[in-house]
Parts: structure tokens; sequence; C-alpha cells
């Protein structure tokens, strides 16, 4: 058999070659096919599969696909695992399912993935295993065609990247995926855009006008840089006043019911200030805050919906006149109170801690140094020449 552009590729076992094959037409005349080929020996037998893809790197990471196939002994060598993408993400949101994810994070994974898979059904729904580097990229081209942000992108592409590396490395009880088909591709990553923050004055303001049901619950926020779920599931029993202040533990607001968004339970201190407005709050339930009593729930006793709230801090933003007022967000409070922290020089540790972050680069999304700050910073540095000691 007649071959051209014929190659070893290295690190493949048993050895596997590719290449195009050449063959006659049928006026008798050679012609070489537009796609690659791959052989290996296999038992003593020679073995040729179509590759069907038409770049030499393509046909490269194919080949390296086929011996993981036979490593992993999941199917044979010489044919296609028939899997459908879509199979593969219906089983990858059942176990995400499963694991308890929070309701919005399930919404967001359906989303993308529901979206990758029509896209591959678009343009034929071929196996899952012929999903290639070039798909993916493809993929995200798209998004970036229906007018998704860079950050925005880039944190969609993640999700697709948990996906397949989820199938080729971890589905039990064997790989759905014969190889990860980006392995090696660097992480897509997009710059944050900077996200608004209150000044120390600004949240003096809201909390002087808001009504007394609101004023508890953003001091907290302002506070503590305690999320909304979080404040959404505070209870008494994980609060302790004392005189001069006292402590808050953080038992709810994350995934499903295991703890906050970290996964670990914190404590985050309360000072005087804060401590003397939840005395005020009257404590008729377990719960410290609700959704305010309707006609059809006279009692109160609903837990606070984001939306509802969001709406309202936005109004309050508007009504003690704050430009461009629609910007603001319940999130404010938490980049508020990181840049409150950072602002009087505390130790890392401890807003990492008060946070519930682990990572030091995570709190770079949060913290805002206002302008009189870094005024004050840059008066701080002189460049007045050193004096010099005259010698005696």
């Amino acid at each position: 058999m007649k071959w051209t552009e014929k190659e070893l590729v290295e690190g493949t076992k048993p050895p596997v070659r590719i290449g195009r094959r050449v063959f006659k037409s049928t006026d008798g005349s050679e012609k070489v096919t537009a796609t690659f080929w791959a052989t290996f020996s296999v038992a003593g037998k020679q073995r040729y599969i179509a590759l069907k893809v038409f770049r030499r790197a393509d046909a490269i990471r194919e080949a390296h696909r086929l011996t993981q196939r036979l490593e992993s002994q999941t199917q044979p060598l010489a044919e296609r695992t028939s899997i459908k993408l879509g199979e593969i993400v219906d089983a990858y949101l059942g176990l995400l399912r499963g694991r308890g994810r929070a309701f919005k994070t399930m919404e967001k994974y359906t989303y993308v993935l529901k979206k990758l898979q029509r896209s591959w059904e678009k343009r034929g729904d071929k196996p899952a295993s012929r999903f290639t580097v070039s798909d993916f990229y493809g993929f995200k081209m798209q998004l970036e065609k229906d007018g998704m942000s860079p950050k925005t992108v880039a944190d969609r592409m993640m999700i697709v990247r948990q996906l397949l590396k989820w199938a080729s490395e971890k589905a039990k009880p064997q790989r759905l995926l014969p190889c990860n088909p980006i392995l090696g591709e660097p992480t897509i990553r997009a710059n944050s855009k900077p996200q608004p923050c209150f000044t120390p004055e600004q949240v003096k303001v809201l909390l002087d006008n808001a009504d007394p049901i609101l004023k508890p619950i953003f001091a907290v926020m302002a506070y503590t840089g305690l999320r909304f779920g979080e404040v959404r599931d505070l209870q008494w029993d994980h609060i302790r006043l004392r005189e001069s202040g006292g402590t808050i533990r953080v038992y709810g607001g994350g995934t499903g019911m295991r703890g906050p968004k970290d996964g670990e339970y914190r404590t985050v201190p309360v000072n005087g200030e804060l401590a003397a407005i939840l005395r005020a709050v009257p404590q008729e339930r377990a719960r410290v805050f609700s959704q305010p009593g309707t006609s059809m729930w006279p009692h109160g006793s609903r837990p606070l919906e984001e939306g509802q709230l969001l709406k309202k801090l936005k109004k309050l933003c508007k009504q003690v006149g704050f430009t461009d007022w629609k910007q603001y967000k319940l999130h404010t409070f938490r980049h508020c109170f990181a840049s409150m922290c950072a602002r009087k020089n505390l130790p890392q540790k401890y807003l990492l801690d008060w946070m519930g972050h682990s990572e030091s680069k995570i709190l770079d999304m949060y913290i805002t140094l206002h302008d009189e700050t870094a005024q004050g910073a840059i008066n701080q540095i002189s460049y007045d020449p050193v004096p010099t000691l005259k010698n005696e």
C-alpha cells in the first residue's frame, strides 16, 4: 500500500504511523486521500483506520487517542465509540444534580452544555469521540459572535473544559471519551471588568435612609461581607452578641446543604455598631431575616428573595441620589467590606477567613482602593533629597 506524508507518531504504544493513502482512480491515475489514515500492529496483525481529519495536528491527536483506548480496553481499537455528546452532557448534569449543586449553578451549566450539544448536533451529530480541539475553539467563536463578553466566554468555556475532562478521566465505570481532546490546551482567561464599590460615606447614607426592615439586612452585608445566600439563611442561633460586638457563625447559603460556598464553616466578627443594629431586630422566629408579609403570607415567614431585595436596593440608591444607581448590586456590599479591610491594613489572613476564601488572588476581585485612599498613599511619598551628614 502506498502512502504519502507518512510519519511515526512519537509516544504512541503500540507505534502508530499516520499519513495519506495513495489510491488509483477509475481512470487509472494515482490520487491521494484528503484525510489522514493511521496504521499500527496488534497481535502481529497490521491494522488500518481512517482518521477522518484533514490536518496533521488533528491526526496526531487521533493517533494518541487510539493508543489510550487500547490501554483502557474500553472498546476495540478498530471501532469508534458510538456514544453521542448529548448522552455525555445528560450524564454529567445528572451527576451534578446528584451532588446537590445549587439551582443557579445547575441553571448555568445546563444552559452552556445544552447550547454546546445543539451546536454539535447541527453539524451532523457525530459520535462524541470525533470532538476535536477545533470544535472546542469553534464553540468559543460562536459565543463571541453571540455578543458575550470575554469574561463570560472564559467562564462558559471552563464549563466545557470540565465536561471533557470528566468524560475522559473520571467517568465511571469506564471513560465516556477515549481521551481528552483539549488536553494540553491553555485555559481561556479574561480580565474581570471593574465592579462598583460603595464608599464608607455611601454605606452610611444607605443605612440612614433605609427603612427599619432593610437597614439590618444591608448592615450585615456591609459590615461582615456575607453573601446574599448566607444572609438569607442566617439564624439567631448563629449569632453571639456581646456589649462591644460579637460573632456570626456562617452555616448556610452555599451549595445545597453543605454549608457556605467554599465548603467551609467560618466565624465572622461583629463590630459594636452592627451589634447594636441586630439587638433592635425582633427575634420572632429562628431565621433572622424573612420576606415581608403579604396578603397570601401575612406572617412573613418566607425566606428573603434576592430579586426583590435587589430592586429595593436600587430604588434606595436612586432615592438618595447616587449617580449611575443602576450599577449597584447586593454583592457591592461585599466589595465594600473587602475594600474597607484593605484600607485599614488588616492582615490578609483575617480577610481570607472572614470572606471564606483560601486564595489571596480572589481578593483582587473585591478590593477597590478609593481615590482618596490612593491620594493619601501617594502623598506620603517624598522626593526631597536625603540630608547628608557633615563630617565633624
